[in-house]
């Protein structure tokens, strides 16, 4: 039971990821939500900041 900054930090490695998207993630890793990448598209659309760089390696990330 790590805090959701710290598994994302490990989960993609050499990139810090903290706040709403580590708990996204760790919400996805605990089966919670099935596509984090839907819900951070969502939360783009009503003006949350996140780079497509930053979500490309995210979807790379829960692809392996």
């Amino acid at each position: 039971n790590k805090e959701p900054r710290e598994f994302a930090r490990e989960y993609i490695p050499n990139t810090k990821i903290i706040g709403t998207i580590g708990i996204i993630i760790e919400a996805y890793r605990k089966g919670l939500i099935e596509n984090p990448i839907n819900k951070i598209l969502e939360l783009k659309e009503i003006g949350f900041y996140i780079s497509e760089e930053m979500i490309r390696k995210i979807e790379y990330s829960i692809k392996r």
